[in-house]
């Protein structure tokens, strides 16, 4: 008897506590609008599952953040793969989808730093050629800029270096640079046998110090300057615990958090500066917003699904546990392969 009065009074003080997390975070979008919308997710967040508000701040966080989306992101598109295996680009604003290119066979896209390009890999099916393209925002002037007579998989996962200038990407075991100006190629890194076949498949990212990262076998690779430097994450789990191979990494836009995700579901979330390691249950291709708020998570289940990202300070990469990123995730649409571009520099 004496637990049951406990319980109860522990139920009462939880659902006393999440009524106000809820009735401030309902009180700040009233009052503040667009401008309150990230103040109140955040509240939201801190709201227990099992709290008797959990319901009602689950439906107004998946109505916030589409909220938030369409009203402080309209000047940034997001380009993604359909079902149809047609290259799109999504108006966060109106919702409204462009078909850019027909069908294909497409890698995963990425956007120019100015936001006013983009460039992905692609075996396009009026043309036999696997190669390397370009187009402009609004879908006009595709070109290619480097091909592979062989359509096996051999340039993969470029990405734009900081200054917009050159293209980075994997080809036949090597890290090279495309100069867009003059059309010349300079090799990054030549790897060595040991690591060949990693760089033949991995996925590709770029940190802001120009500094370029795969990913293989629960390590992650470093290059810059023709040198080469890996370091394994820094906490006890193994890969084998998450069913998959690496599918996807990226790089946050304002820090150096680093987000990469499995084949079979799952994406991990590592922050170097703060020693925080957070992971989710759905994973796929990754993009951040502009203001690293959010991802949007290309999922196994074809769905363009947006969280924000909050880790949980409480967890480090010492502890027993990883930190579970708070999520509940609401849908673009059906796609995968999603880039979010930066706001465009005019």
């Amino acid at each position: 008897m004496r637990n049951k009065c406990l319980l109860f009074l522990l139920l009462l003080f939880t659902g006393c506590f999440t009524q106000d997390n809820y009735q401030k975070a309902v009180k700040i979008i009233k009052n503040k609008k667009s401008a309150g919308y990230k103040e109140a997710l955040t509240l939201l967040y801190d709201i227990p599952i099992r709290s008797r508000n959990y319901y009602k701040a689950s439906k107004l966080i998946k109505k916030t953040v589409i909220d938030d989306v369409k009203t402080n992101y309209k000047d940034t598109l997001i380009a993604f793969i359909s079902k149809r295996k047609e290259f799109c680009v999504l108006e966060p604003a109106t919702g409204n989808v462009r078909k850019y290119i027909s069908k294909g066979y497409f890698g995963q896209p990425r956007w120019s730093p100015d936001g006013a390009k983009i460039v992905f890999s692609a075996l396009l099916e009026d043309d036999r050629t696997y190669g390397v393209y370009l187009i402009n925002r609004d879908g006009t002037g595709l070109i290619p800029i480097i091909h592979e007579q062989n359509p096996g998989r051999t340039i993969m996962h470029p990405v734009w270096s900081k200054d917009g200038k050159s293209i980075i990407m994997n080809y036949q075991g090597k890290i090279i640079r495309y100069q867009l100006q003059n059309n010349k190629i300079q090799t990054i890194y030549q790897s060595t046998h040991e690591y060949k076949e990693v760089f033949n498949a991995v996925p590709f990212g770029i940190k802001p110090d120009e500094n370029y990262l795969s990913i293989y076998d629960w390590k992650i690779f470093q290059i810059n300057e023709n040198k080469l430097s890996l370091y394994t994450l820094p906490y006890k789990y193994k890969p084998n615990l998450y069913n998959g191979f690496y599918q996807d990494i990226t790089v946050s836009n304002q820090s150096n958090k680093i987000a990469f995700s499995l084949s079979r579901g799952g994406v991990i979330i590592y922050d170097p500066e703060s020693q925080l390691v957070g992971k989710s249950s759905n994973g796929g291709e990754i993009t951040w917003s502009p203001d690293d708020f959010y991802i949007i998570l290309g999922s196994v289940s074809e769905n363009l699904i947006i969280t924000p990202v909050f880790m949980d300070s409480s967890y480090s990469v010492n502890s027993d546990e990883i930190n579970h990123i708070k999520s509940i995730h609401v849908s673009l649409g059906k796609g995968r392969k999603p880039a979010w571009s930066p706001v465009l520099t005019r």
